[in-house]
């Protein structure tokens, strides 16, 4: 088997500061590729990938990472598409062409890898390619190498999302790994889009103990300031289950509480491809009433 890592990339100096970007995981075996997390389909891209073989899997491994998506329907039509199964709700049109991830939360879509779905909104797959010892995972962690910059919250934070909480990871675990070979980050925000309570937090603590189970020295991520992958070593991914259990703190609680009472109970209308993904649509709640979930 062969991975490779293919990255967008932007030509100007706008582009490339204003530009996200993302990572793509292409998964060889044999002659037939896999493509994880597309980034957008340049002739440059495609030329490289006639190279390596015959695409035979497209796969979107969470709800928030498609945009590329149909340009490789278009480019490739006969392979296999496969994307979680909230995105057929948040983009309907998609279903015309690709199938749903299996109902199993856990198992494989393509020789040599395993997926494990996370109980979330966005219905992260973490993807573990077997023959690399490397872990994809799109959006809910992040690696980083020294010298790199500190990706927490800014003064831009309150205008990139309409409520308070974690964008990104905690000030602590910063300061505690930044440094460290290897350092690899969990995304705090993510918590706030959960449900309150033990149920949720010890759903995902049991997937990510599963998944931190496995031979894993390799990570890669679709954003991240690296290139290819980051070297990870078995303490600092035993930090990262630490930081993964860890109690939500009051930043998570108050921007679950806004998060919830305001963009799934009082604004629907204005982000209409977040509500479809959670099946309950509360009017505003605050964490205490959400407690005994």
């Amino acid at each position: 088997q062969r991975l490779c890592i293919s990255a967008s990339t932007s030509e100007t100096w706008l582009q490339r500061n204003f530009t996200k970007y993302s990572r793509m995981v292409i998964v060889a075996d044999g002659k037939r590729l896999a493509l994880f997390n597309p980034c957008p389909l340049t002739d440059a891209v495609k030329a490289d990938l006639a190279k390596l073989g015959t695409v035979e899997l497209v796969c979107a491994t969470n709800c928030s990472h498609y945009m590329c998506t149909p340009q490789y329907l278009t480019a490739f039509p006969s392979a296999r598409a496969i994307v979680p199964a909230g995105l057929l709700v948040k983009r309907p049109e998609l279903g015309e062409h690709c199938e749903p991830f299996p109902e199993e939360a856990s198992g494989s879509v393509f020789p040599g890898t395993q997926y494990f779905r996370l109980p979330d909104f966005h219905q992260e797959h973490l993807i573990f390619v077997e023959a690399a010892n490397l872990l994809w995972c799109a959006d809910t962690v992040s690696p980083h190498q020294k010298g790199a910059p500190n990706p927490g919250r800014t003064v831009l934070s309150p205008f990139i999302w309409p409520f308070v909480g974690r964008l990104r990871m905690s000030m602590q675990q910063w300061q505690e790994q930044s440094s460290s070979p290897g350092s690899i980050l969990f995304a705090d925000y993510s918590r706030q889009f959960r449900p309150a309570g033990a149920v949720a937090q010890q759903a995902n603590v049991k997937v990510w103990k599963e998944v931190l189970a496995l031979p894993i020295t390799r990570v890669a991520t679709a954003h991240g300031h690296y290139r290819g992958w980051v070297d990870v070593t078995p303490a600092s991914l035993d930090r990262l289950f630490e930081h993964i259990e860890a109690e939500d703190t009051w930043w998570d609680k108050g921007g679950r509480a806004i998060f919830r009472g305001c963009v799934l109970g009082c604004c629907t209308c204005a982000f209409s491809e977040w509500t479809p993904l959670f099946e309950d649509v509360p009017s505003a709640a605050s964490d205490s009433d959400e407690t005994t979930e």
